[in-house]
């Protein structure tokens, strides 16, 4: 993608997806590391994912205290260090815009974001204290709003945790040191601290219950502290500037979470392991927003199921492409054509049913083999059934220019008298030695030469015992004579 395009957006109060943006992605066949940029609005992630790739420009930055990113925003980028595979950011919408004032909507947005990255990072600001984790509210309901099994009621954070993406926390704008009892911390250690569930009264056990979330739904987390980037500016001041014109913690970070982000081998995945393509993550978008237009719960065991029945139907076209167009490269000719073309159906059925097992998701069931082999042995049939026809069809035009005239004479009686078969049979086998060599390479030559023969049969043998019984009269009358 040379710059990003809306992936959802919002009309009437439900979300659709961009169809444009789904045929961009389709085209992308390697696995996708998916970083996904969420938090409250103006906070600056626009600018945060463009400096992930590296760009000034990217991401469209607001100048306003309202949000700017509408719905969520997707850009597909290189990963210069990890051949094979391709960076996917996500943008998305500001949560908590009051002009807004869509808990929904905010809430759609942020369960894509989760069930959709491999990497989410919550951009937040100022320190972590009860305030800003309050901003996270939203783990708290996410058993609520997504749906891991397809049976209601039976998930637990066990089954989040196994596709979950990891969660990254930025603290923008930091003011203070961190600092745990007066010692100094990394901020991967200072998240942590902040995560300790605390014995107390009533706002303490509500935002245990929040720590508790984190922790349980994200086992892996980071955090990176941020700095004010210069002194006090505009964010759309902010992409002009130069990295010298920053604050140099600030560059410094930034630079970290760059090399975390291009060097972690984070690639999305779904329930069972199965990487998350381009065409794979554009077949789940569909699918979880088709789920939330329609009211219903994002379910990730649903998802996942359509998923398969999509990419393995996608392997199956692919496998069989694969089979039909290296069989079409079979020569017809030949008298051991039909042998031939059974051992290259073989060896080419082989070289499919490995590219399927490549492309399709988990086991494939014998159904799915099934239904391989059995499109390769109508196809094999029909190629076979077509080398035939086309033979046959030959084989007539050689049949009918070698015997020239014998059907007709034949026919008309030409050769019932005396000699007459001995006339037969020499221009017969001539009509068959120039056939046969006409046929040489054809699979259907002998058939067609012996239908004839077998049809014509009776008119031979009639030709034979005419002949024999002419001849002996005349004989019979020459005797007579001399007597």
């Amino acid at each position: 993608m040379e710059e990003p395009v809306v992936l959802v957006y919002n009309t009437g109060g439900k979300l659709h997806v961009n169809p444009e943006a789904l045929r961009l992605l389709q085209s992308v066949v390697d696995p996708l590391v998916v970083v996904a940029v969420a938090g409250t609005y103006r906070t600056g992630k626009s600018y945060l994912l463009n400096r992930l790739v590296g760009v000034k420009k990217g991401f469209s930055l607001g100048s306003t205290v309202q949000s700017h990113t509408k719905g969520i925003w997707v850009w597909c980028r290189p990963l210069p260090q990890r051949p094979g595979q391709r960076l996917l950011l996500l943008d998305t919408e500001g949560l908590g815009d009051a002009k807004k004032g869509d808990k929904d909507n905010d809430n759609y947005i942020f369960s894509l974001a989760i069930l959709l990255s491999s990497i989410f990072i919550y951009n937040g600001r100022g320190n972590i204290d009860q305030k800003s984790m309050a901003d996270l509210y939203f783990v708290t309901e996410l058993s609520k709003r997504i749906q891991v099994r397809s049976q209601h009621n039976v998930s637990d954070s066990r089954d989040f945790v196994r596709f979950f993406p990891e969660f990254v926390l930025l603290i923008r704008d930091l003011s203070l040191e961190l600092e745990v009892e007066g010692d100094e911390v990394s901020a991967d250690d200072y998240l942590e601290h902040c995560l300790r569930l605390r014995e107390g009264d009533e706002q303490n056990r509500e935002y245990n219950n929040l720590r508790r979330g984190i922790r349980d739904h994200f086992p892996t987390r980071r955090c990176f502290a941020f700095p004010f980037p210069a002194q006090w500016k505009k964010p759309n001041d902010l992409q002009d500037m130069e990295d010298e014109d920053l604050d140099e913690e600030f560059v410094e970070e930034l630079q970290r979470l760059h090399q975390y982000v291009h060097t972690h081998k984070k690639v999305k995945r779904v329930l069972g392991g199965h990487p998350v393509t381009g065409r794979r993550f554009a077949e789940l978008t569909q699918t979880y927003v088709d789920m939330m237009a329609d009211g219903a719960l994002p379910c990730v065991e649903r998802s996942v199921a359509r998923l398969m029945e999509v990419e393995n139907k996608a392997a199956l076209d692919e496998a069989l492409a694969f089979y039909t167009q290296k069989m079409s490269q079979f020569s017809h000719r030949g008298p051991e054509a039909f042998s031939k073309l059974l051992k290259d159906s073989h060896e080419n059925f082989r070289e499919a049913l490995k590219i399927f097992m490549k492309y399709s998701m988990y086991e494939p069931s014998e159904k799915h083999i099934q239904e391989l082999e059995e499109a390769m042995s109508s196809h094999y049939n029909s190629l076979m059934g077509k080398i035939e026809a086309e033979s046959r069809e030959r084989c007539e035009k050689y049949l009918s220019e070698a015997m020239g005239s014998i059907p007709e004479n034949l026919a008309s009686g030409h050769y019932l008298a005396a000699g007459g078969y001995q006339e037969l049979d020499s221009v017969l086998s001539e009509a068959v030695k120039k056939y046969r060599a006409a046929t040489k390479d054809e699979v259907r030559g002998s058939d067609v030469l012996s239908c004839f023969l077998e049809e014509k049969k009776p008119l031979l043998d009639q030709v034979q015992k005419a002949d024999r019984k002419l001849t002996e009269e005349t004989h019979g009358k020459k005797i007579n004579k001399w007597l």
